[in-house]
């Protein structure tokens, strides 16, 4: 009823059972805090806070462990199961309002944590695929650079080979050409010496 006047949304199991069909049958998240008392009809809070924390999505679940034991062990015991807090019964409405509000935003932070958690692992996926891909880039880069120097040099010996070549055309056709100059000027040479 304290709860509910605070505009929380209660959902009320009174039995171990009960408490674990609820969480069976809920999605994790649809429940921001569980209030456990320690000794239920059919079981110990501390065996159903064990159970329910084991079961995926439900471990970040704030559980405050209510009791009128005053024994420190079951109180240790909630704790090592995954209790975040308790209260002793019966609580006073300041005093669960309070726990209750603490206890909330504890569930709020965690969320927040797990999502900028999220967000990190996926940038970091990010930039290990971008990083993959920039590798494979840069290899690619480096492989078709290799190729095209491999491509240029076989050009540029195939040009200095047609420049030799050309080269001793080139001095086979000077040669010839001094040879049909001489042989040219012997022939006007004769010609001018019978006119």
């Amino acid at each position: 009823a304290v709860l509910e006047a605070e505009a929380y949304e209660v959902t009320t199991a009174a039995s171990a059972g009960e408490a674990r069909q609820i969480v069976l049958t809920r999605t994790s998240g649809s429940i921001d805090l569980i209030l456990m008392d320690l000794h239920l009809p059919d079981g110990t809070g501390i065996e159903t806070c064990a159970r329910i924390k084991q079961q995926p999505g439900w471990e970040d679940v704030p559980v405050i462990v209510v009791t009128s034991s005053d024994d420190t062990d079951d109180l240790a015991l909630a704790f090592a199961v995954g209790a975040t807090d308790y209260l002793t019964k019966p609580p006073r409405d300041v005093e669960l309002r309070a726990r209750v509000r603490a206890a909330l935003r504890l569930k709020q932070e965690m969320d927040r944590r797990k999502a900028r958690e999220a967000d990190l692992e996926r940038l970091n996926r990010r930039l290990t695929d971008q990083t993959a891909e920039l590798t494979a880039a840069r290899e690619a880069l480096l492989d078709l650079n290799s190729t095209l120097e491999r491509r240029v040099q076989s050009q540029v010996r195939e040009i200095l080979t047609h420049a030799r070549e050309i080269d001793a055309l080139n001095a086979q056709l000077r040669v010839q050409v001094q040879e049909r100059s001489r042989e040219l000027a012997e022939a006007l040479r004769r010609l001018s010496a019978r006119d």
